[in-house]
């Protein structure tokens, strides 16, 4: 009996052999590996649910926020330094770009300096001058959620240190201690949404939610099957052509 249809077999080559087991794995191994950030992204979003509804935990020192997990909520006693505060450039919420305004924040426990994300400001009709920040002065206490200072895109020069609050694409650390002459940790602690603040706070987790994973699991797999059916396909030979070779 014919395979593969009527007066057809499969005859099979050596390069399709080599193409077959090149690419079918690296296809399958995609979706796969789609399917395992899903996985990732769906325990972090449940974690990160399950910090909320812990009460914030005050902390009086920088290695006490050190030993903490990412994502916990935490509980400042100190002061801004209101004269040292940089504006993240490109930043934007409900679709308007505008500046996320980053002090340095001295903890009265211990008179040590973190950065603190406050939230998000407006561009207004030009880039310059830069927006007027609410004035914070004296002894006051903050909850906020610990988190990494992304460090994906640099753009700090040391020419952009001549005035403050500074304009800057993201945070350079290395570079904020030498211009400070203090020693920043590298994690932030972002201002919880229930502050009191004229800023804007919409702190994202994930940009891309494990629905999308999933979805790009499924575009992987069907892929890697659309891939297998038509090196099929195109391995099919007239059984009177394979007879007369």
């Amino acid at each position: 009996m014919a395979l593969f249809g009527t007066g057809y077999q499969l005859k099979i080559t050596w390069r399709a052999v080599l193409v077959l087991l090149i690419c079918l794995p690296i296809l399958l191994r995609l979706g796969f590996w789609q399917l395992e950030r899903a996985e990732y992204k769906t325990q972090l979003l449940g974690d990160l649910q399950q910090a909320q509804l812990i009460t914030p935990r005050s902390i009086e020192t920088l290695a006490e926020l050190k030993a903490l997990p990412e994502y916990t909520r935490v509980r400042l006693q100190g002061e801004y330094l209101v004269d040292r505060t940089s504006l993240l450039d490109n930043r934007y919420h409900d679709g308007r770009v505008g500046f996320n305004a980053v002090s340095m924040f001295r903890l009265s426990g211990s008179a040590e300096v973190l950065l603190l994300n406050r939230g998000w400001v407006a561009l207004g009709q030009t880039r310059y001058p830069l927006p007027d920040l609410p004035p914070l002065a004296g002894l006051v206490e903050v909850v906020g959620q610990v988190r990494a200072v992304p460090t994906d895109t640099i753009v700090l020069k040391e020419d952009q240190f001549q005035q403050w609050p500074q304009l800057v694409q993201n945070i350079d650390i290395d570079k904020l201690n030498s211009v400070i002459a203090e020693q920043l940790p590298t994690f932030w602690v972002l201002l919880a949404a229930d502050q009191v603040s004229t800023l804007k706070r919409d702190w994202p987790v994930v940009i891309v939610g494990p629905e999308r994973h999933y979805g790009y699991a499924v575009q992987w797999f069907g892929m890697a099957i659309a891939f297998l059916a038509v090196m099929i396909m195109a391995s099919r030979t007239k059984i009177g052509e394979i007879s007369s070779e």
